[in-house]
């Protein structure tokens, strides 16, 4: 199983549901589910900021994302989303999450995990660590809600 590793507050964006685009400089052809991994960093810059505050529309505080899932998760693994395209921006269907000029991971299917997993980043991980995770990935509670 793949894994992408983000800053803060942009992971926990992402697996709160409210952010659909992961931005980079290169493309992927990969269709499917990737975890989450939370960087030990965290984006403090104005421009953060600013941007955040635009993508969602209201005035975001700040200091608002020092809670979890977005500041006290860092260095490890806090869920997990499908990446269902990825496209250069501009373009048709645009997130307001997609910066010009980066390829857009366009994001579904977001699983916040209950318990974050301490875990160092890397693109791929180890092959017993992705097996654990598929295998509690596929458990559904009754209602068919994933846990994990």
């Amino acid at each position: 199983m793949k894994c992408l590793s983000i800053r803060q507050p942009w992971a926990g964006l992402i697996v709160t549901g409210l952010k659909d685009v992961e931005n980079r400089t290169w493309s992927t052809i990969y269709r499917g589910q990737v975890l989450i991994h939370a960087s030990r960093t965290y984006d403090e810059s104005e421009e953060t900021r600013r941007f955040i505050e635009e993508r969602l529309g209201f005035d975001f505080n700040y200091p608002c994302l020092r809670f979890k899932p977005f500041d006290q998760n860092r260095g490890c693994i806090i869920g997990a989303v499908t990446i269902y395209d990825c496209a250069l921006a501009p373009c048709p269907a645009q997130s307001p999450w997609h910066i010009n000029g980066q390829y857009g991971f366009y994001l579904h299917k977001v699983v916040l995990f209950e318990q974050p997993i301490p875990f160092k980043g890397r693109l791929v991980e180890p092959d017993l660590v992705a097996e654990w995770f598929e295998r509690k990935l596929k458990e559904t509670t009754s209602d068919g809600e994933q846990k994990v």
